[in-house]
């Protein structure tokens, strides 16, 4: 931990906390019942290692962000996941997805949110995530973005900022950048049936005179 967070400071990183549920061997993707107070216990130790680490960089703490099965409990509970809330320190914001209860229970709290999107992780048709036991390396951006986003739970909210991470091959293709690929691809294929490149036009979508 400490090698990575003087890793961001040399390279001008931003520095979050990623916690999740007590589950080694699983890496945190199996589901454990803890109750209230031990999801706030677990929350201020992993969060607090991380400060730990800050402090001695004089870096801050930039946001928090829920980790593997813990985050689809906090989407699904309000309790567990105003639990969790609980637990991060007061002024950090938390990444999220909105339109859930963890979405609800920062509000509660005052809680800054920062709504998200994945595109290396399923939804399901209720917008909510499907966590795998094991991550798939490879996926259709397409279907993520322009299909899968289409219901109404998994928007984000109007005010708040849009995180998305998007994952395609070994590389990185954000939220932006798939945008302005599928729209330069949408003009092309109007161009196309248009008749636009090859001498002709189907219609003439001139204003009248």
């Amino acid at each position: 931990m400490m090698e990575t967070v003087r890793a961001c400071k040399t390279h001008s990183v931003a520095i979050g906390a990623h916690p999740g549920l007590p589950d080694l061997q699983g890496f945190g993707r199996r589901e454990m019942k803890l109750d209230a107070a031990e999801l706030t216990a677990i929350t201020i130790y992993q969060v607090g290692a991380l400060q730990g680490f800050l402090a001695r960089e004089n870096l801050p703490l930039h946001h928090v962000k829920p980790h593997g099965v813990l985050y689809g409990m906090m989407c699904r509970d309000y309790e567990v996941a105003r639990a969790v809330m609980l637990g991060i320190p007061q002024g950090t914001p938390v990444f999220g997805l909105a339109g859930t209860c963890m979405e609800e229970a920062a509000r509660d709290l005052g809680v800054e949110f920062w709504a998200e999107m994945y595109g290396d992780v399923k939804y399901a048709a209720d917008g909510m995530l499907v966590i795998d036991r094991r991550k798939k390396c490879v996926l259709c951006l397409r279907g993520f973005l322009f299909s899968s986003s289409s219901s109404s739970s998994s928007q984000p909210s109007p005010a708040a900022p849009l995180w998305c991470r998007a994952v395609e091959g070994n590389g990185l293709l954000t939220f932006q950048q798939a945008l302005e690929t599928r729209g330069r691809r949408e003009a092309r294929d109007a161009a196309a049936h248009d008749g636009v490149g090859d001498g002709r036009r189907r219609h003439d979508r001139s204003p009248p005179r």
